[in-house]
């Protein structure tokens, strides 16, 4: 019984009856799941003491790695102009790291040296939640028979809660009576290891892009596989960012932002059943470079935040790669 029933299900998809709205308009929805790997960076900057040049003083690292997510796309076309919208809600999945670095000589010193890292912390990743929305208009141009190529504006909002807890932090002793750390983290003879548990550090992340592209798809002669690129630089960036250090009662809000600094692209295979259904594979990434801002601290969470200048920094890398379906009216 169970085979005859799935037997018919598959006929009928595979001799889905030949419909669309009408021949102006067209309705495409994609449910699908895929695995993201992605690396959110969080810096600060200080200025040499005798040089006067700009370096990393610290740096985070929120590495996810192999979070898995679900979500849908939907594309509605009337003639040769189409919006498109997507969603993707990134499943709770607690694999990953968060590693924590400080350059601290110079800033306690006064040394000039910048390159010694003194202090150094690793911790487990919690991934509370994550989320993206996209929107996205395209036109069509067809310059020959199964070639279309689409320039694109599109819009999109990125958010992450999670939390660094547990681990191991390396710190450099201090010298002549200065609680800064001097020494490397590395230096076995002149370190302190300290074992932490429970929540150490919560970062609150939202992002904000726009986007300049262009989408290029070819479809063969039979109708039964495409392909397609895409390439999209984005103008402005804005990033925001909310660092809790539970442990130390210190919290920071750092707001970045660029222009013309953050990049994304994708390539898909798609393989057609039929006019109606098809199943597709897709990757895609994205990267951004350093985007500077202010830095803003305060002794809780809720009281009244300092501004400190334009000291920070965010960065974001990822890349997806996913398996949907695609039905098409």
């Amino acid at each position: 019984m169970k085979k005859i029933l799935i037997s018919a299900i598959t006929s009928l998809l595979l001799s889905a009856p030949s419909f669309s709205l009408n021949n102006e308009w067209d309705f495409e929805i994609e449910p699908y799941c895929g695995v993201r790997n992605a690396l959110l960076n969080e810096y600060v900057y200080g200025k040499n003491s005798q040089t006067g040049e700009e370096y990393q003083l610290s740096l985070l690292n929120w590495n996810l790695k192999n979070q898995v997510y679900a979500g849908f796309n939907a594309d509605v076309r009337f003639l040769d102009f189409h919006l498109a919208g997507n969603f993707k809600g990134i499943l709770q999945n607690n694999s990953g790291t968060m590693d924590d670095s400080d350059w601290m000589q110079d800033a306690g010193y006064k040394t000039g040296n910048t390159s010694i890292k003194t202090n150094y912390s690793e911790h487990e990743l919690n991934f509370v939640q994550g989320f993206n929305v996209d929107a996205k208009a395209l036109y069509d141009f067809k310059p020959a028979k199964g070639l279309t190529l689409s320039p694109s504006i599109a819009f999109s909002y990125e958010t992450y809660t999670l939390t660094a807890n547990n681990g191991t932090t390396y710190y450099g002793y201090g010298k002549n009576g200065v609680m800064c750390s001097y020494f490397s983290y590395d230096d076995t003879e002149h370190r302190t290891v300290t074992q932490l548990s429970g929540e150490v550090i919560k970062l609150e992340r939202y992002d904000y892009y726009t986007w300049f592209g262009f989408d290029v798809k070819y479809t063969t002669p039979d109708n039964m596989w495409k392909f397609g690129i895409s390439a999209e630089i984005s103008p402005w960036v804005y990033i925001f960012s909310r660092d809790s250090h539970v442990a130390k009662s210190v919290y920071y809000i750092d707001i970045g932002q660029g222009f013309f600094s953050a990049y994304r692209a994708s390539a898909f295979i798609q393989f057609n059943f039929n006019q109606h259904c098809g199943i597709k594979i897709l990757a895609d990434g994205m990267i951004t470079g350093e985007l500077k801002g202010n830095d803003y601290t305060s002794s809780s969470y809720n009281g009244t935040f300092k501004n400190n200048g334009p000291v920070s920094g965010s960065a974001t890398r990822y890349f997806d790669f996913q398996l949907s379906a695609v039905v098409s009216f």
